[in-house]
């Protein structure tokens, strides 16, 4: 038998040992291939799924998918991943905001319809939309069923009407009039079609048929229309000029290359010359055996040399006549199109201030809160400097449309957007995120400090003296605030938390702040 103590036998023990190490290791290695075949084949058809949502994300998606299907590192998979993830939270953000909206604009449209003289029929397809409204599901495919419901109603009454010969009621462009003016409150446009939005926005405000709405529809849509086409003329007319400067100065360059070229030629020819008449001059006087003979030899070649210089100079004068005339020529255009180029920058430049701000509080708008949100976020995740967030939202705001109008609503914004501006600090991010919603940023702030600034705010809007057609108005706003503190929070996250703050405000009697 062999002695278990025997090198040989530890050797054999060791290896066995080795051999279970390696082969637990693969089994190891093939359980966890397995597990991220198949997360990377649930990834790849959630990626499909969510499919034409949004085109950054888009992108984001098929980026992530690629690194997948090609077994990728996880260096490349990980950065992929917080792409993906920064695109989908924003997205997240966007959706949740559009689902508020639907959900408003869905509860508008069914009181609405409730107004209308529907049939049986009708009425109860009108409460069959109201209970799946009622359901606490909050997603994209839960307002898909009651969109379609409503357009199928809103067909039906169509159809109803036109049967009938109804005449058409004086508020029935009410909901689209006052969508469109939400709409109009977004841009912002110079020169006569500024003017035309204006009028169309007064208009508005005021009782329209359906077909005083639809003419006014056409009006603004032409407009617009001819605006682009001015536009996009402009432009055309620009890059025309753009190309025949870079045409003319190509010319010039190719005129001054082929000029540069026959030049090299012709000085080439004379440094011949001159070099075969200094030689011609050495032989001379090498081989000269009388002073006069060697003078009529010498004035010969000087001559010679000397009508090649002067050739040289003439060529070289002509050359640099040709080279100041190409340059002025293509300078001159030039300096035109740099012209140009600085007013389509200052054109651009202001485009993309207006694309940032709110047209009618004159405050940054959503896109711009958006840039800036992500920016201090970013601050904060590097420096853990404090942040935090306020929503604010007026209280019954639709009761001084629906009572005063749209130009009161508009007034109002102006005056309270006005308000929060002055009533924090220079630093604060103050920006109009749709409708009647504000939002506030506060970098390097603590929350105590957020909270103090957002109470002399709401107390001197609520102490403003607003008078619609000679009735004494009290507006208040109800504010949710919500802080950065912990390294899983978001942008998503937190905007939520002082969102769901803001609604537990309005619950609580609105006219106050409540942190998150």
């Amino acid at each position: 038998m062999n002695n278990p103590n025997t090198a040989e036998a530890k050797i054999e023990q060791l290896s066995k040992r080795l051999q279970q190490s390696i082969q637990s290791r693969k089994q190891l290695e093939d359980s966890f291939q397995h597990d991220y075949n198949v997360l990377a084949e649930l990834i790849i058809k959630l990626t499909y799924a969510c499919a034409g949502m949004d085109h950054g994300l888009d992108n984001k998606l098929v980026k992530l998918r690629g690194l997948l299907q090609r077994n990728a590192g996880m260096a490349e998979l990980e950065q992929a991943i917080n792409d993906t993830q920064t695109v989908i939270e924003k997205h997240t953000l966007n959706v949740q905001r559009l689902l508020k909206q639907t959900s408003e604009q869905t509860q508008e449209t069914v009181a609405f319809l409730r107004q209308q003289s529907l049939q049986k029929a009708g009425r109860d397809r009108l409460a069959t939309i109201e209970n799946m409204l009622e359901s606490p599901s909050i997603a994209v495919t839960h307002y898909i069923p009651v969109m379609l419901e409503l357009l199928q109603l809103f067909t039906a009454s169509a159809h109803s009407l036109a049967d009938s010969h109804t005449k058409p009621q004086q508020n029935s462009a009410e909901v689209p009039s006052r969508q469109l003016l939400e709409l109009l409150n977004q841009v912002d446009f110079d020169g006569a079609t500024g003017q035309l939005i204006q009028r169309t926005k007064l208009q508005l405000n005021q009782a329209l048929d359906q077909q005083q709405f639809i003419e006014l529809m056409l009006q603004l849509i032409r407009q617009i229309v001819k605006t682009i086409n001015d536009e996009r003329q402009s432009a055309q007319s620009f890059l025309l000029e753009l190309n025949q400067t870079l045409t003319l100065v190509q010319g010039a360059l190719q005129n001054t290359l082929a000029s540069r070229t026959e030049f090299h030629d012709k000085s080439g020819v004379l440094n011949q010359q001159l070099q075969a008449d200094m030689k011609q001059l050495n032989d001379s006087v090498e081989t000269a055996t009388q002073l006069a003979e060697l003078k009529a030899q010498v004035s010969d070649h000087m001559q010679s040399i000397n009508a090649a210089l002067q050739q040289k100079f003439s060529l070289e004068r002509d050359e640099r006549r040709n080279f100041e005339r190409q340059y002025e020529k293509a300078s001159s255009r030039i300096k035109n199109l740099e012209r140009q180029v600085e007013q389509y920058k200052r054109q651009l430049a202001e485009q993309k201030f207006k694309s940032l701000q709110d047209p009618l509080t004159k405050l940054p708008n959503r896109a711009a809160f958006e840039e800036r949100f992500q920016l201090e976020f970013e601050r904060w995740t590097r420096y853990k400097e404090p942040l935090c967030i306020a929503v604010a939202d007026i209280d019954f705001f639709k009761r001084i449309n629906d009572s005063f109008g749209h130009v009161a609503g508009d007034k109002t914004l102006q005056v309270l957007a006005s308000m929060l501006r002055k009533s924090v600090k220079a630093s604060d991010f103050v920006c109009r995120y749709g409708g009647e919603e504000f939002v506030i940023i506060f970098p390097q702030t603590q929350l105590e400090q957020a909270i103090e600034r957002l109470e002399l705010a709401r107390e001197k809007i609520s102490n403003i003296p607003f008078k619609f057609k000679s009735e004494d108005i009290r507006i208040t706003v109800s504010v949710g605030v919500a802080q950065f503190s912990q390294d899983s929070d978001t942008v998503v996250t937190v905007f939520e938390a002082a969102d769901k703050a803001l609604y537990e405000a309005k619950r609580r009697g609105r006219d106050q702040i409540v942190t998150a």
